[in-house]
């Protein structure tokens, strides 16, 4: 049975109720749909919080809430937010000393139901440094900053004009919002949460009027603008008029070929250029390829049934996936603009402007279904995948594509592929993985995800099951395996996959340096030092690294395990505790490969033996080369909707010229557990910036199982395409004087150089910024260029 989507995509309209007025714990209360829609003074509350500070509200979500969701912020002075999707619960923040930390960090005694109103409070007074958050009225936990951070001499708050945010990520609803610039005591919160506010507040949005969600009863005129979202309304269609060759023109409709590097609009039409003759994919034996097939009807048409025979060659037959292409919304452009030394993030490129329209954008790839209506100017687009067998026979493989609507419309088109005569191998030699965040998926067959992300060769993480760690009373740890090595079995061993991130702990959680202090694993405290670990934890975590590790050696899987450090280490104390971590699983389990996502650093030689990138500096990546270092690189940027696919096809080009090994998703499936923002795939960063679907290659079906992207097909094709360089390698190596070999090894140089012309950050004492960061957008290029490189591996086989 074909797979339903989760959302409707192909309506291409789009307009959603947003900041509505609703029902509210007492009176009304304003409702956000997680789409961009909040409130906001954009000068902040321009008050003197040097006595302190008193937030408190009543909130209720109507769907699983997001990771690390703000329900009110101002700027980085302070923030209520909630951790994790199910099982995380709300902490509060504040910015001491010039950083943000948490004042209280306890989110398993603030739990977050949906469809339940919650009365969330926090103080924070600056003379004693003592945070404390409050649940219903009753005080729950506090914290002793002076305790946590004992370095720090100054706790006091400075006054800044950042916007105050209200409902900035919240699915749900927000009532009685009210700050103060002192400490109020636990009795006047309990008076507060039954709606008995104290005198003082300096600002209290009660949310009654409908007409004014955002005004301010305090008598202080702070009031809230209104941002309605940017989903009201209706988007427009996009397209232009596309110079092709035609497959089929008929009075009822043209069917035209696309090759799967562009994208096609709903709005494209054909600019007839004669017949296609030529094979409409090439690709090696072993090898994934896809085109389209787009249908641009003349007449109103219904029922539009497509469907496509086998490619068979004689008795010999190549797979087959029929997809179709839909549309998600673009109503704000991603934000990628940036001049060089102000990009935001460090797995990001500096990159200009997309040069899109806000609009519907071709990317997900659900299964094939009938086209309940095709209109004329409007474009309809089939994505057809052919995979090789490893014993496929060279030459060209025919097909039959079958085109039928109502009304006696029934036609027929001949298809052809064609197969080099050569081999891409069965273990390819880039090293690639991606982070799949497991709490809203389909857990019922996790072979579903494994096989999906190992077809675009890709390694997932985590697996389905993790070890499991207990401690008893003497201090002894304990190792419960069962169901995660049935899991680790059918990844690493039916799927030969080779990348294992350490079981119990994972990619993300070694801690920064502040994060750490305070933090317990096991009941023992990890840090009471910035930058140092605890003696009692680093002897539990040894016994810990050496009995997984041992359990790991019996099974045969220890050779793929790797250990990430703090996730984007930055500062003396972050690059101490990696140091620190390095050494304790050196010692530990010295057959582990350690990563850090960094670039090359002074602070942090000896410590990694896998750099994941971060900044390109070419001279330090070619000192980690020669120490026996790998280089892998996690483009977050590269994967967005509105940007050229080339983006995210250039990888193959770029991996062989630079010598990365690998590509590192930092996340797969972002953003499933909130189904309304998928109408609108993106991420947006603390500061408001929006990109449109990074971390998100992957769509769900209603079944919460996994539906590709265009984005995701093309880094396939990119890894691909580095196999190509890795097998021409190979044979020139192996023939190094021959004419062939000597062309070959200018025809990559050339490639790559055309393809990829510069990628490269430079220095300015300390600071470091992007020098150059350039790639062809021409998609033809890369395939002219692919072809070649294929030429040259018949040549010299």
């Amino acid at each position: 049975m074909l797979k339903s989507l989760l959302v409707v995509w192909c309506t291409c309209s789009f307009s959603l109720l947003a900041l509505e007025s609703v029902p509210g714990f007492r009176g009304n209360a304003v409702r956000f749909e997680n789409i961009r829609d909040y409130l906001t003074r954009e000068k902040g509350l321009e008050a003197d919080f040097s006595a302190g500070f008193t937030v408190s509200l009543y909130c209720q979500a109507d769907a699983p809430w997001c990771h690390n969701t703000e329900i009110i912020g101002q700027g980085r002075l302070f923030a209520i937010r909630k951790r994790g999707i199910g099982d995380g619960g709300f902490y509060f923040k504040a910015t001491v000393d010039g950083d943000e930390r948490d004042i209280v960090w306890t989110p398993e005694k603030f739990p977050g139901p949906v469809n339940t109103w919650l009365h969330l409070a926090m103080t924070y007074d600056p003379a004693t440094g003592l945070g404390s958050g409050y649940l219903n009225g009753k005080f729950i936990s506090s914290r002793s900053l002076p305790e946590a951070f004992p370095t720090v001499k100054d706790f006091s708050l400075r006054k800044n004009n950042y916007p105050l945010n209200i409902g900035r990520a919240h699915d749900g609803a927000v009532d009685e919002v009210y700050i103060y610039n002192r400490v109020l005591t636990g009795a006047e919160i309990e008076a507060l949460a039954a709606g008995q506010p104290p005198a003082g507040a300096l600002a209290a949005y009660l949310m009654d009027d409908p007409a004014d969600l955002g005004r301010d009863s305090s008598g202080h005129d702070r009031h809230l603008q209104v941002i309605p979202g940017v989903t009201a309304g209706s988007l427009p269609m996009l397209g232009s008029s596309i110079p092709c060759q035609t497959l089929l023109e008929h009075e009822a409709l043209t069917v035209w070929p696309r090759p799967a590097t562009e994208k096609t609009y709903n709005l494209d039409q054909p600019q007839v250029l004669g017949q296609m003759t030529e094979p409409l994919a090439w690709l090696a034996r072993h090898e994934f390829e896809s085109f389209q097939l787009v249908l641009s009807p003349r007449r109103p048409l219904t029922n539009v049934q497509v469907s496509v025979t086998p490619f068979r060659q004689g008795e010999h037959e190549l797979s087959l996936e029929l997809l179709q292409v839909d549309y998600v919304a673009v109503p704000v452009l991603s934000n990628t603009g940036s001049k060089s030394g102000t990009v935001f993030g460090e797995a990001a490129a500096e990159m200009d402007k997309s040069g899109g329209k806000i609009g519907y954008y071709p990317d997900p790839l659900p299964p094939l279904q009938p086209f309940a209506q095709q209109l004329p100017g409007q474009s309809y687009t089939v994505w057809v995948t052919v995979r090789s067998r490893p014993d496929s026979p060279a030459g060209l493989y025919h097909s039959q594509a079958e085109i039928k609507a109502d009304g006696g419309v029934s036609l027929s088109l001949p298809l052809t592929v064609a197969v080099w005569d050569f081999t891409l191998p069965e273990q390819f030699h880039s090293t690639n993985y991606g982070c799949l965040g497991l709490n809203d998926v389909n857990r019922s067959d996790p072979e579903v995800f494994y096989r999906h992300c190992v077809e675009h060769y890709v390694t997932p993480t985590p697996l389905f099951a993790d070890i499991a760690v207990s401690r008893s009373a003497d201090g002894t740890l304990s190792l419960d395996t069962a169901a995660f090595d049935q899991q680790a079995e059918m990844l690493l061993g039916k799927y030969r996959q080779q990348v294992l991130y350490f079981p119990g702990w994972g990619v993300y959680n070694t801690p920064s340096a502040k994060d750490a202090l305070g933090r317990k694993w096991q009941g023992l405290p990890i840090s009471r030092e910035a930058g140092k670990l605890t003696p009692e934890f680093k002897d539990l975590f040894a016994q810990y690294l050496r009995l997984t590790a041992e359990h790991l050696r019996q099974r045969g899987w220890l050779q793929f395990a790797r250990f990430a450090l703090t996730d984007e280490p930055h500062g003396e104390d972050d690059f101490a505790i990696c140091r620190e971590f390095a050494a304790l699983v050196r010692n530990a389990v010295p057959e582990v490969k350690i990563m850090v996502t960094k670039w090359p650093l002074e602070q942090l030689i000896g410590a990694p033996d896998i750099w994941c990138l971060g900044f390109f500096e070419h001279d330090k990546l070619q000192e980690a080369r020669d120490r026996g270092e790998k280089i892998e690189w996690y483009p977050n940027w590269h994967f967005l909707i509105d940007r050229p696919l080339m983006d995210s096809r250039m990888f193959g080009f770029l991996m062989w010229k630079y010598q990365i090994s690998g590509i590192f998703f930092w996340k797969l499936n972002q953003g499933w557990n909130t189904p309304k923002a998928l109408k609108i795939p993106q991420f947006i960063y603390p500061d408001g910036r929006i990109l449109c679907s990074s971390g998100m290659v992957i769509y769900p079906d209603a079944q919460k199982l996994p539906i590709a992207s265009i984005r995701w097909e093309m880094s396939r094709d990119a890894f691909e395409d580095y196999e190509y360089f890795f097998l021409l390698d190979e044979l020139c190596r192996k023939n190094p004087d021959r004419a062939e070999a000597i062309a070959a090894r200018t025809l990559m140089q050339q490639a790559t150089a055309a393809i990829v012309p510069g990628y490269e950050a430079g220095r300015d004492g300390k600071q470091i910024f992007w020098k150059q960061t350039k790639w062809e957008s021409d998609a033809g290029k890369l395939q002219d260029f692919r072809r070649q490189l294929a030429e040259s591996i018949l040549k010299l086989q």
